[in-house]
């Protein structure tokens, strides 16, 4: 790994910020319209309508971001491929699964929700981030480090590391009466064994993708700040959409 030193690509500043002024008007918007109006032929009610035209458009506007960053750092289309799996799922978790739960949001909770779950992300992708440094599994050569074997293993443990802080660590007291605790939990009912295949999915995406851009040291920590930036803004625009739902009762 070369330790170039590269300034953030003002490309994909650009980019982020057109996801985020575009995304921000599309939350604030798509709740107070009455979409089945327009997209009659769409055989849904209207909730399910609001959360799938939402979560579309972002997977849509992702791509666009994303498309500019690969050109923007230089790397091949495979790389595209895995980091348009890791935000795809995760949009999918956050505009089709867990606005479900906006009814039992307040705004205090809703904050404390968003900040929550968004930290957790964010530690998520900073575990893949030290292992594509080398700095997990110190132990095992670099042949290893780049086998698939070693990559597989290294997403399972994270995996295993997440659900333990979401079923163990979440169900403790304190952190058990946090808004981050309900929320983890509200969106695994009913649903976590399809929830829980997309989480370690997640994990997969992000590992390849951080495994692609490692090659060089500057390239690896933009893609890092790259998935923060994306991660932030996804949950930011959460809040703004499931404030919207509530407030218009659909």
């Amino acid at each position: 790994m070369t330790k170039q030193t590269k300034a953030f690509p003002s490309q994909i500043i650009a980019a982020l910020t057109g996801f985020a002024a575009i995304g921000a008007g599309l939350v604030a918007i798509i709740p107070t319209y009455n979409l089945t109006q327009y997209l009659s032929w769409i055989s849904t009610d209207e909730r399910r309508l609001k959360l799938g035209v939402t979560a579309y458009i972002f997977f849509v506007l992702t791509a666009l971001v994303l498309w500019v960053a690969r050109k923007a750092l230089k790397l091949p289309i495979s790389w595209f491929f895995y980091a348009l799996m890791f935000n795809g799922l995760i949009i999918f978790i956050k505009f089709i699964s867990s606005p479900n739960t906006y009814g039992k949001l307040t705004s205090t909770t809703l904050i404390a929700t968003t900040i929550g779950v968004g930290l957790l992300y964010i530690i998520g992708v900073w575990c893949v981030y030290l292992f594509s440094q080398g700095k997990i599994l110190k132990s095992l050569n670099s042949t290893a480090k780049n086998s698939e074997e070693v990559k597989l293993l290294f997403a399972a443990g994270l995996f295993v590391f997440i659900n333990f802080l979401r079923i163990v660590i979440f169900s403790l007291p304190p952190l058990a009466k946090t808004a981050t605790a309900t929320y983890l939990s509200s969106i695994f009912q009913g649903g976590g064994l399809i929830l829980s295949v997309i989480l370690f999915l997640i994990i997969l995406g992000a590992v390849e993708a951080f495994d692609i851009a490692k090659h060089d040291k500057a390239t690896l920590r933009n893609v890092f700040l790259l998935g923060v930036a994306m991660l932030v803004i996804y949950h930011v625009l959460w809040a703004i959409f499931v404030r919207g739902l509530g407030n218009c009762g659909c």
